[in-house]
């Protein structure tokens, strides 16, 4: 939060940050608040969008949920994809202007405090406006489990100046439906609405379809966990990035059986995949190694 009386000043060098990473977000205290003046709800990301909104000049906006709640950290998204606009008393840039009162994450992520036991909304009713963010070109995505149909929205808001993706140890995740490759959806569907993508990153990624995962590896990468595409032509490379594409299926600690192709190989791949996802972790923050950024394509 920024007091009122730095509000202008640093509100102004905001204004003019073209780059920001976010490498280490957190949903604890103080991003959770308690607003008793509307619907009683636990607003995880409060100030992150409050933030967002300073920063209208970005080119490059990285969000990497590292100790975000699930439901929280998909809100957050959401919230940035919209393009709503309301300018109601309750969107106000200063938390004074609020009756608030903090609660800690454990509340907010066990919900045992009687006050937001109400189911959460879609979008979380005291954000303020969504950025409109119309000079964004590399949008970066980290350690979140999100739809799919929610990271093409957010794409799509962005769009006309979108020109590189990356997501990294994300989830993509179905409440139902048959064993699919949703990442290669995603990229078809960017392609077929005419995304002038040059660049996409992809790292150590996931699937989940109700109680079935799977580890998303890559045929031709020296790291299989890793995919890195440069070029100029995104519509006419997606079928060689999509048929590079590997889903090891395993099943969850409540399923016995083993969601794969039916090949003891196939299990013992994901379990390899999924050792080397735990281990990145200790590679620090940074979305991909110098090793990683090594392993790429290009058509050109």
């Amino acid at each position: 939060m920024i007091p009122r009386y730095f509000d202008a000043e640093i509100s102004a060098a905001l204004h003019k940050l073209t780059s920001i990473l976010l490498d280490g977000l957190t949903n604890a205290f103080p991003d959770s608040v308690f607003v008793s003046n509307v619907d009683p709800a636990c607003e995880c990301g409060y100030f992150l969008s409050r933030f967002l909104v300073k920063v209208p000049a970005l080119k490059h906006l990285r969000l990497n949920f590292k100790k975000y709640h699930l439901e929280a950290a998909e809100k957050v998204l959401l919230w940035l994809a919209s393009t709503a606009t309301d300018t109601s008393p309750n969107h106000t840039d200063s938390l004074a202007a609020l009756d608030v009162s903090f609660i800690l994450l454990n509340a907010c992520v066990r919900k045992t405090d009687s006050r937001i036991q109400k189911k959460p909304s879609p979008l979380p009713s005291i954000f303020p406006p969504p950025p409109r963010l119309e000079g964004l070109k590399y949008l970066d995505i980290g350690m979140v489990t999100v739809k799919e149909s929610t990271l093409f929205t957010l794409y799509s808001k962005f769009k006309s100046t979108l020109r590189t993706i990356s997501l990294h140890k994300t989830t993509l995740y179905y409440d139902s439906g048959p064993r699919g490759n949703g990442l290669a959806s995603l990229c078809q569907k960017l392609a077929l609405h005419g995304f002038e993508l040059t660049e996409v990153k992809l790292s150590y990624l996931q699937q989940r379809i109700g109680p079935r995962h799977a580890m998303v590896t890559f045929k031709e990468s020296r790291n299989q966990s890793v995919k890195i595409w440069r070029g100029g032509a995104f519509s006419q490379a997606v079928q060689d990035i999509t048929r590079d594409i590997q889903m090891s299926w395993y099943s969850s600690p409540d399923n016995d059986e083993v969601q794969s192709d039916g090949s003891f190989l196939t299990f013992v791949l994901s379990i390899i995949a999924l050792s080397s996802y735990i281990n990145h972790d200790s590679q620090g923050l940074d979305f991909l190694t110098e090793d990683d950024e090594e392993d790429e394509s290009s058509d050109e």
